[in-house]
């Protein structure tokens, strides 16, 4: 059984400050392409699912700080940081 992403939400991850991105799975095919210009969140978009999946194995509890929006924690050190499949 293979795993089928429908949608991922970020709060706080990186540059989405509250993001939830749908995936279309209704022209049954198996791959989801991602893209879009440099520095528009192709990366963390990954990472976030990623850490969702294995946790730190991918982001030590060292470097979790880094993955924060920066001009929300700046705003609230409590921030909490949400990313859901």
């Amino acid at each position: 059984m293979a795993l089928q992403l429908k949608k991922v939400y970020l709060k706080n991850w990186k540059c989405y400050l509250e993001q939830e991105i749908i995936f279309d799975s209704t022209s049954g095919q198996n791959i989801i392409v991602v893209y879009g210009k440099n520095g528009a969140g192709k990366t963390s978009l990954q990472e976030a699912v990623l850490w969702c999946l294995y946790g730190t194995d991918i982001v030590s509890l060292v470097k979790l700080n880094q993955y924060f929006n920066r001009v929300n924690l700046r705003a609230d050190p409590q921030l909490e940081l949400l990313v859901r499949l």
